[in-house]
């Protein structure tokens, strides 16, 4: 959707896309996630072209029933614009996870707020007007009144030299440099029933979401690092920026959901590594497969010294020693 909106203004899709290594034939994968940093780089590289730093805004004239997939159909079979929402909040994960958006009532009115995920505020402004911009056209969509709006926005970008295509999208007031990335609706608008509601449908849709998101939960970042390192450790030591391209994930995102799990990539592939050892140890057991300088190679050792270093920091012994103990039992 947003190379479409790019496209729609004249610039290259193509190019753009070039530019922010994104491969561009499979932007119609519907199941295809492409990393934020990314579309970081294509926003960037969109402002650059155009010298519009609002261009984002444009993504609300995109807005179909297919925008948001799965999720959309889900919300589209809801029974009020707040049910909707409701199920917008609680299965976001399926069609971004930059932001943790949140929805609470606070003083009559219902306040939506988009927070970042990572500890790293640093993201292009664009990201949040284009969140914005969807989520409003959407809500417009839904109940089939362009009159849907919100009763007043809050953006933490600072203010733009151009505030009109703010104001004439959103038809409320905004206002720019604020603490957080906001939108409040009045309940009286939150009430409003969707004209394709069906009951049965958003039963299904919510299992079929619910299935989803545990596919991305079984995705355990550990064991997709291990996979990767483990192929590429013959072949040396390898970096993190090398495993989050094998991953085509930014080495930021690597490491932030690294640390999410607790970990660093030192840590991890430490942890591959003294693994590894021991699996091909117990394999050289008995046999000649292996020596102890292949085995060294294999763990991405330049020199079979360090690796008799690092064993030894592992298992509290040598090499030499763990088979010497193990041949005798």
């Amino acid at each position: 959707m947003i190379v479409r909106s790019l496209e729609q203004i004249g610039l290259n899709g193509r190019d753009l896309c070039a530019q922010s290594d994104i491969d561009y034939e499979r932007l119609t994968d519907v199941d295809g996630r492409v990393d934020q940093d990314k579309i970081t780089k294509l926003w960037e590289c969109a402002v650059t072209a155009t010298g519009n730093d609002a261009l984002a805004l444009n993504l609300a004239g995109n807005v179909t029933s297919d925008a948001l997939h799965l999720l959309g159909y889900s919300m589209m079979s809801s029974k009020t614009l707040l049910e909707g929402c409701q199920r917008f909040v609680r299965y976001q994960r399926v069609v971004g996870e930059l932001f943790d958006i949140s929805m609470s009532l606070v003083a009559g009115s219902y306040e939506f707020d988009f927070g970042y995920r990572a500890n790293d505020e640093t993201y292009v402004p664009q990201s949040i007007d284009a969140a914005m911009s969807v989520m409003v056209a959407y809500t417009r969509w839904l109940t089939q009144c362009q009159g849907t709006s919100p009763q007043s926005v809050y953006l933490m970008r600072e203010e733009p030299s151009n505030t009109k295509p703010y104001t004439e999208l959103f038809q409320c007031p905004v206002f720019f440099s604020q603490a957080r990335n906001q939108m409040r609706y009045a309940q009286s608008t939150m009430v409003l029933v969707i004209p394709t509601a069906q009951k049965e449908l958003a039963i299904l849709h919510d299992q079929l979401l619910g299935g989803y998101l545990d596919q991305l939960d079984k995705l355990n970042i550990t064991d997709l690092v291990e996979e990767k390192v483990i192929r590429m450790l013959p072949s040396g030591l390898p970096k993190a920026a090398l495993v989050a391209a094998a991953l085509n994930i930014s080495s930021r995102t690597l490491h932030r959901r690294l640390s999410e799990a607790g970990l660093n990539f030192q840590t991890c592939l430490e942890q591959v590594r003294k693994k590894l050892a021991r699996a091909y140890l117990d394999q050289s057991i008995g046999s000649a497969d292996l020596s102890l300088k292949e085995v060294a190679y294999l763990l991405g050792f330049s020199e079979p010294s360090s690796f008799y270093r690092a064993f030894k920091r592992w298992y509290g012994q040598t090499p030499g020693q763990f088979l010497a103990s193990s041949s005798s039992d």
